[in-house]
């Protein structure tokens, strides 16, 4: 069966994106070989142009090997804009069957800020009921949300990269997931004051 792309066309584009890691080429590749039989055998179907797939793929391979592209430029490669970049990318995603569950943990990994990790997890479940837990949208505004509030800095552009919603929509959860945030450590505070009232209580009795 033969390639709908040359390797010619394959490393070109990675040179394009700034990637010029022998593995994540070849990361590419295998994946752009498993969607053409994936798409072959009628499993499904993209109507975009080949070019696009070779960007997408070395986006996806780029990520799996820990490595961030520059999706500005990918666009313009790709020839379609960012929703539709974001569509496809998670077509594509679902084809090859590496459509990996984005955790609160993962993401502040990559972002590096671990430190607000556990306070993130804790407004995904503050917020969200048993439906879509899992969804990037409520990660990726979680991780923002804990990163303000603690006034960490943290990359707005790779959070809006991979929450699959729009820029608005994400500042919009992001700020009702700051109330939440707010009134947490107000709890807290009011939590540790009672603490201090008891200790308070407690050693003025044994004076007595």
């Amino acid at each position: 069966m033969a390639l709908f792309y040359e390797q010619n066309m394959l490393n070109a584009t990675a040179n394009r994106l700034g990637i010029n890691s022998d593995k994540i080429i070849k990361k590419c590749d295998e994946y752009l070989r498993i969607l053409q039989t994936k798409l072959s055998g009628r499993l499904g179907s993209l109507q975009v142009s080949d070019t696009c797939k070779v960007v997408v793929c070395l986006d996806l391979a780029a990520r799996a090997m820990g490595v961030q592209i520059d999706h500005a430029a990918a666009y313009v490669l790709s020839a379609v804009n960012r929703p539709s970049y974001r569509k496809i990318y998670h077509s594509i995603e679902r084809l090859i069957g590496i459509n990996k569950t984005l955790t609160v943990s993962d993401l502040t990994v990559q972002l590096g800020c671990t430190e607000v990790s556990d306070f993130a997890q804790l407004l995904v479940e503050r917020y969200v009921s048993s439906e879509l837990p899992d969804h990037p949208s409520y990660v990726c505004a979680a991780v923002m949300a804990a990163c303000k509030h603690r006034k960490i800095k943290f990359d707005r552009n790779t959070l809006r990269e991979l929450c699959c919603i729009k820029a608005t929509d994400l500042d919009k959860l992001c700020s009702k997931l700051l109330i939440i945030a707010v009134e947490i450590d107000a709890k807290r505070v009011t939590s540790r004051k009672r603490g201090h009232h008891l200790l308070d209580l407690v050693e003025n009795k044994i004076k007595e």
